[in-house]
């Protein structure tokens, strides 16, 4: 029996889709009312670090304990994953004697009583202005001297690994900026995707790419939870002055690590939220600063490589994508 057990919970492990968020659900229990019992968050190379906690109505179940995460390669952590579900099992077995019932995680995969619960926006309304962009406007806002990463366009670019043949994702292109020094970078046998949520400024980028005689350029209108690259096509994901302006960042960084090849390297370029020597507006626009930021990144399991000291009022931080 125990044996049968063991297998169950191994495969319940392999069941769950790496990188999912779940909400569980407890519906028409007798006894307890409908309640949410936690999340699951397990990502590819790290440990579910789950624990098992008791809600009001002494039922055991599974959450993510964020104090214990553990990062382990992915064998271990599968390995984890399936010790925890057996247990869950053996617990809910011995509730079933008692007559209460534990939607087994393995089981409720295929059940009404789990929930997929989608993210919630961190900053909802941040992107409205680019709805409706006036190109020349924003042209005349990214692209002036006084701005940090314009100024320091060319190092930025120097300091970021990109070379010929190599395939990267401008993500949050805005007005093409680095789209275009990406793109002379990469040569004709590489390739640069202008990733926006603005189809004005997507479709201006590729506009004045091809009048610059850049046709490795190519123009990709996302969506807020998504970046539209298929698996694998990428080596380089580049952001700046954009992290602030996910609004779903979990989903964000599971579609980027997706469309990363194993080895892949993530940049994040955003503002230095300090009260010190930060602006106003920076306190104010920007949700969360650069310890903040590495937190989520890293939860989403990639791997912090490098904090480069070239800016002064933004960050620099290289990520990786594991090798699986």
């Amino acid at each position: 029996m125990r044996n049968r057990i063991l297998l169950l919970g191994a495969l319940a492990a392999q069941l769950i889709p790496v990188g999912a968020l779940y909400t569980l659900w407890i519906k028409d229990v007798p006894g307890i009312q409908p309640v949410s019992v936690g999340h699951w968050f397990q990502l590819p190379g790290m440990a579910p670090a789950v624990t098992v906690v008791r809600t009001a109505s002494a039922l055991p179940v599974l959450v993510r304990a964020h104090q214990d995460r553990i990062l382990l390669p992915a064998r271990e952590s599968r390995f984890l994953m399936a010790r925890a579900m057996t247990r869950l099992i053996m617990n809910s077995l011995s509730l079933l004697k008692t007559g209460s019932l534990l939607y087994l995680l393995g089981c409720a995969l295929l059940s009404p009583a789990v929930v997929f619960a989608e993210e919630q926006s961190v900053r909802p309304g941040i992107n409205r202005y680019y709805a409706n962009p006036d190109w020349d406007q924003w042209v005349n806002t990214f692209e002036r001297s006084g701005r940090e990463v314009y100024d320091k366009r060319y190092a930025i670019v120097d300091a970021s690994g990109a070379g010929p043949g190599m395939v990267v994702a401008d993500i949050g292109a805005g007005t093409g900026l680095f789209t275009r020094l990406f793109a002379d970078r990469v040569g004709p046998g590489g390739r640069v995707y202008a990733v926006d949520i603005s189809q004005p400024f997507v479709e201006n980028i590729v506009r004045t790419a091809r009048e610059q005689g850049l046709d490795n350029v190519e123009g990709i209108v996302n969506s807020a939870r998504d970046v539209s690259l298929p698996p694998a096509s990428i080596d380089l994901a580049f952001l700046v002055d954009t992290y602030h302006h996910f609004e779903y960042p979990a989903s964000m960084l599971s579609s980027i690590r997706q469309a990363l090849r194993d080895g892949g390297t993530l940049i994040v370029i955003d503002f230095r939220r300090n009260p010190s020597f930060s602006s106003r507006w920076v306190m104010g626009h920007v949700r969360a600063g650069r310890e903040t930021v590495i937190d989520e990144v890293t939860l989403a399991g990639f791997q912090l490589v490098d904090d480069k000291p070239l800016l002064r009022t933004n960050y620099y931080l290289v990520f990786s994508k594991p090798v699986s």
